[in-house]
Protein backbone atom coordinates (compact mmCIF):
# COMPACT_ATOMS: atom_id res chain seq x y z
CA UNK A 1 0.00 0.00 0.00
CA UNK A 2 1.33 3.63 -0.47
CA UNK A 3 -0.29 6.16 2.42
CA UNK A 4 0.03 9.66 0.47
CA UNK A 5 -0.49 12.94 2.24
CA UNK A 6 -2.05 15.28 -0.05
CA UNK A 7 0.94 17.96 -1.19
CA UNK A 8 3.65 15.59 0.27
CA UNK A 9 6.30 14.84 -1.90
CA UNK A 10 6.69 11.58 -0.29
CA UNK A 11 4.09 8.85 0.26
CA UNK A 12 5.08 5.99 2.92
CA UNK A 13 4.84 2.19 1.80
CA UNK A 14 3.71 -0.10 3.67
CA UNK A 15 3.44 -4.15 3.57
CA UNK A 16 0.11 -5.98 4.59
CA UNK A 17 -0.37 -9.98 4.83
CA UNK A 18 -3.81 -11.49 4.11
CA UNK A 19 -4.25 -15.11 4.06
CA UNK A 20 -7.06 -16.05 1.05
CA UNK A 21 -8.54 -19.63 -0.04
CA UNK A 22 -8.34 -19.72 -3.93
CA UNK A 23 -8.68 -22.33 -5.98
CA UNK A 24 -5.08 -21.74 -7.96
CA UNK A 25 -2.77 -19.01 -8.85
CA UNK A 26 -4.42 -16.91 -11.03
CA UNK A 27 -7.64 -17.11 -8.97
CA UNK A 28 -5.49 -16.17 -5.69
CA UNK A 29 -4.08 -13.14 -7.71
CA UNK A 30 -7.54 -11.96 -8.45
CA UNK A 31 -8.78 -12.47 -4.61
CA UNK A 32 -5.77 -10.25 -3.45
CA UNK A 33 -6.28 -7.66 -5.69
CA UNK A 34 -10.17 -7.33 -4.51
CA UNK A 35 -9.26 -8.07 -1.29
CA UNK A 36 -6.84 -5.46 -0.82
CA UNK A 37 -9.10 -3.21 -2.37
CA UNK A 38 -11.40 -3.11 0.33
CA UNK A 39 -8.89 -1.48 2.65
CA UNK A 40 -7.95 1.33 0.05
CA UNK A 41 -9.24 4.32 1.32
CA UNK A 42 -9.14 8.15 1.86
CA UNK A 43 -9.58 10.99 4.77
CA UNK A 44 -7.99 13.69 6.39
CA UNK A 45 -5.42 13.81 8.87
CA UNK A 46 -5.29 15.65 12.10
CA UNK A 47 -4.36 19.13 10.08
CA UNK A 48 -7.16 18.48 7.73
CA UNK A 49 -4.71 17.18 4.20
CA UNK A 50 -6.22 15.00 2.38
CA UNK A 51 -4.76 11.19 2.84
CA UNK A 52 -5.08 8.22 0.50
CA UNK A 53 -4.21 4.97 1.23
CA UNK A 54 -4.23 3.05 -2.20
CA UNK A 55 -3.11 -0.51 -2.88
CA UNK A 56 0.20 -0.44 -5.45
CA UNK A 57 1.11 -3.87 -5.98
CA UNK A 58 0.43 -7.30 -5.46
CA UNK A 59 4.74 -7.93 -4.74
CA UNK A 60 4.22 -12.12 -3.51
CA UNK A 61 1.53 -14.70 -3.62
CA UNK A 62 2.51 -18.14 -2.21
CA UNK A 63 0.81 -21.24 -1.89
CA UNK A 64 0.57 -22.56 1.88
CA UNK A 65 0.56 -25.65 2.98
CA UNK A 66 -3.81 -27.00 2.82
CA UNK A 67 -3.27 -28.29 6.22
CA UNK A 68 -1.51 -24.97 7.64
CA UNK A 69 -2.39 -25.03 11.64
CA UNK A 70 -1.25 -23.42 14.83
CA UNK A 71 2.20 -21.96 15.02
CA UNK A 72 3.03 -22.10 10.99
CA UNK A 73 5.46 -19.54 9.84
CA UNK A 74 3.54 -17.11 7.17
CA UNK A 75 5.88 -14.28 6.94
CA UNK A 76 9.27 -13.74 7.58
CA UNK A 77 11.42 -10.46 6.18
CA UNK A 78 15.05 -10.23 6.99
CA UNK A 79 16.50 -7.60 8.86
CA UNK A 80 19.16 -5.32 8.83
CA UNK A 81 22.39 -6.34 10.79
CA UNK A 82 23.34 -5.46 14.43
CA UNK A 83 26.48 -5.35 16.10
CA UNK A 84 26.63 -9.01 18.14
CA UNK A 85 27.44 -6.59 21.19
CA UNK A 86 24.17 -5.50 21.17
CA UNK A 87 22.41 -8.87 22.27
CA UNK A 88 23.01 -10.17 26.14
CA UNK A 89 23.40 -13.74 25.48
CA UNK A 90 22.29 -16.48 26.39
CA UNK A 91 19.49 -14.59 24.42
CA UNK A 92 15.86 -14.31 26.54
CA UNK A 93 13.20 -14.35 24.37
CA UNK A 94 10.72 -15.63 26.81
CA UNK A 95 11.43 -11.95 28.54
CA UNK A 96 10.09 -9.97 25.35
CA UNK A 97 7.59 -7.70 26.27
CA UNK A 98 5.60 -7.51 22.23
CA UNK A 99 3.16 -4.89 21.26
CA UNK A 100 0.26 -5.13 19.23
CA UNK A 101 1.01 -5.01 15.79
CA UNK A 102 -2.60 -2.59 14.84
CA UNK A 103 -4.52 -6.08 13.52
Amino acid sequence: FVIWVGGEPDAQVVRSLYLLRAGGFDAAFEKAVARAREDEGEGADSDGRAVSWLLAEIETLDCLDRRMGDGREVYFEPGGYRPVSDFVFPLRPELSKPVRAGL
